[in-house]
C-alpha cells in the first residue's frame, strides 16, 4: 500500500452512472481513482483499496463455471495481499439467478475476501446475514440511501418545461413507472390500481424495460399484452427500452410521482433517484425502501396490495407537494457520497485497530 502520498482506489466496474458516484466520493476525500473491469484482472501493488460491486460483472454477466470461479478466487487472494477490499452489496444474487449454485459460490468468494462489507440499508445487512450467518464476524458498514448528484451536469428543467419536451399535459398530475420490470404481477398491480383510483385530471407514463423471469413467460406475455393495450386505449405515453440520461431527467422532472412496484428489492435506486430529482415516490412500505423513505411524506402502500396502492395514488392529491418534494431533496442531501465513502474507510480503520 502507498504511504505518504495520494491514496489510490480501484473500482472495477464499467457501469459508469454508478461508478461516477464512487469517483465523486473518493475524489472529494483526495483519493486518486481508477475504474473499469479490466483493472481487476491484472493485480498491482499501487492500490490501497479495491472497491467491488457486482461479482457477476467481473465474470462477464454469465453464470460462471468452476474454472471461472477458481480464477476469481485466485484474483481475490492476490488482491488481498496488496490492497484492502471493500465490497458494496447491491443484490443478494444476480436477478433471476437466486437458485444458481455457481453464482452462490461466486458471491461467497467475494464475501469471504472482503475486509469491509458495505450495505446500503439495514435491511441489506439483515438479509445477507440470514443467508450467510458466518459473515457476522466480518466488519459490516451500513449506510442508508444514496443520491445521484454526480449524474447531474447542469440545470434541471422545471416541471412545465419537461412536460413540454415530452408532449405531456401542462396541468394535472403525472404518474409514471420507470426502470426494469421483471415480474408480470408488477404490471398487473400498477394497471389495476391506477384504473381503480379513477383519478381526475391525471395522466400516466410508462418508461420501462421488460426483463421477465423465464419461469413465468406465459403469464408475462398476457400481462404485457394487457399493459400495452391499456396504454394505447388511454393514449398514455409509452417508452420502452433504453432511455438516455437527459430523457430520464425530463421524465422525472415532468412527473409528480414515481410508482415503485417491486416489493422485494434489496437495494432500490429508484426512490433515491426520485429524491435526488426532487420528486415524490409511491412505493411499498417494506425492506430498504421503507427505511429510506421513513419520516417523509411519500405515499406508501402495503406490498402487492392493489387496494393499498390505489389509496396511495389518491393520497397524492391532498399532499403539500412543494413541502414533500423539498423533504425528499433534503433527504438526498443527507445521502452524499463523500460521507458514504468516509464511513467505508472508517470501517477499515476500525478493522486494523
Amino acid at each position: 500500500m502507498t504511504d505518504n502520498q495520494t491514496k489510490r482506489v480501484l473500482v472495477p466496474s464499467n457501469f459508469q452512472n454508478w461508478v461516477d458516484n464512487f469517483v465523486f466520493g473518493y475524489e472529494q476525500l483526495g483519493w486518486a481513482i481508477e475504474t473499469g473491469c479490466d483493472g481487476f484482472h491484472t493485480v498491482r501493488d499501487d492500490f490501497d483499496v479495491v472497491h467491488l460491486n457486482w461479482p457477476e460483472e467481473l465474470v462477464g454477466w454469465n453464470e460462471p463455471d468452476q474454472a471461472k470461479i477458481d480464477e476469481m478466487v485466485g484474483l481475490l487472494s492476490q488482491w488481498r495481499r496488496t490492497s484492502k477490499i471493500i465490497y458494496t452489496v447491491n443484490n443478494l444474487y444476480p436477478h433471476g439467478a437466486e437458485a444458481s449454485a455457481p453464482y452462490r459460490a461466486l458471491y461467497e468468494a467475494f464475501y469471504e475476501a472482503a475486509d469491509i462489507i458495505h450495505h446500503q440499508s439495514r435491511h441489506s445487512k439483515s438479509e445477507v446475514l440470514k443467508r450467510h450467518p458466518h459473515l457476522a464476524s466480518k466488519v459490516h458498514v451500513v449506510t442508508s440511501g444514496f443520491n445521484y448528484d454526480p449524474m447531474i451536469k447542469g440545470d434541471l428543467p422545471d416541471r412545465m418545461v419537461a412536460r413540454q419536451k415530452l408532449n405531456l399535459p401542462q396541468d394535472g398530475k403525472v404518474f409514471f413507472l420507470f426502470g426494469a420490470v421483471r415480474f408480470a404481477k408488477e404490471l398487473r398491480l400498477v394497471r389495476r390500481a391506477y384504473q381503480k383510483a379513477k383519478l381526475t385530471n391525471a395522466t400516466f407514463v410508462s418508461a420501462i424495460n421488460f426483463a421477465p423471469k423465464k419461469s413465468e413467460l406465459v403469464r408475462w406475455r398476457y400481462e404485457v399484452y394487457q399493459w400495452r393495450k391499456w396504454l394505447e386505449e388511454q393514449n398514455f405515453l409509452s417508452l420502452e427500452g433504453y432511455i438516455p440520461d437527459e430523457q430520464v431527467f425530463d421524465l422525472f422532472r415532468a412527473s409528480d410521482a414515481l410508482i415503485v412496484a417491486r416489493s422485494d428489492s434489496l437495494t432500490s435506486g429508484l426512490p433515491c433517484l426520485a429524491a435526488t430529482l426532487e420528486r415524490l415516490v409511491i412505493a411499498p412500505n417494506s425492506g430498504s425502501i421503507a427505511e429510506h423513505l421513513d419520516g417523509t411524506l411519500n405515499p406508501m402502500y402495503a406490498p402487492e396490495s392493489t387496494r393499498s396502492l390505489t389509496e396511495a395514488l389518491q393520497r397524492l392529491q391532498g399532499l403539500d407537494q412543494d413541502k414533500a418534494e423539498q423533504m425528499n431533496r433534503d433527504r438526498a442531501n443527507d445521502w452524499d457520497w463523500k460521507n458514504i465513502i468516509t464511513r467505508c474507510l472508517d470501517g477499515l480503520s476500525e478493522k486494523t485497530r
